[in-house]
């Protein structure tokens, strides 16, 4: 019956899915919202480019990888989402800002098998680096 601004305009929600609300000036705005993740995902075999869906995920786990794959953008995934990256082969990914993958101050980043990084959908196709992932 009030003034309720969400920030994404569909405003469903999905079991064990979160949203905090603000009340000021009689009405509440969204301030963030979390999403029930399916957990681990695994991509095996990148070789040459790729975009792997992220729909309900929280982890993407890069395997079994040939020399010079790319990783251009993510698909599917909700504004607000998480993905943690991981690298768990011999060779190195590259993440590049050709498709909806945006990297401040560098068109490329090189995840090899030490790295790990977060990123976060920001907009109906954007996605960037949120922080490294923690150890």
């Amino acid at each position: 019956g009030g003034r309720l601004f969400l920030s994404e305009s569909g405003g469903a929600l999905r079991s064990g899915d979160m949203i905090c609300l603000l009340h000021s000036n009689s009405a509440w705005y969204e301030q963030f919202r979390s999403h029930n993740a399916q957990g681990v995902i695994t991509a095996q075999n990148i070789a040459g480019t790729m975009a792997p869906n992220v729909d309900g995920v929280q982890t993407l786990v890069l395997t079994g990888t040939a020399a010079g794959g790319i990783v251009v953008s993510f698909s599917g995934g909700v504004i607000g989402q998480i993905v943690s990256v991981f690298q768990n082969s011999g060779q190195a990914v590259n993440f590049t800002t050709g498709g909806n993958i945006r990297l401040a101050n560098t068109s490329d980043l090189i995840v090899n098998i030490s790295g790990a990084y977060q990123f976060i959908k920001r907009a109906e196709n954007v996605w960037s680096i949120f922080a490294p992932a923690l150890p």
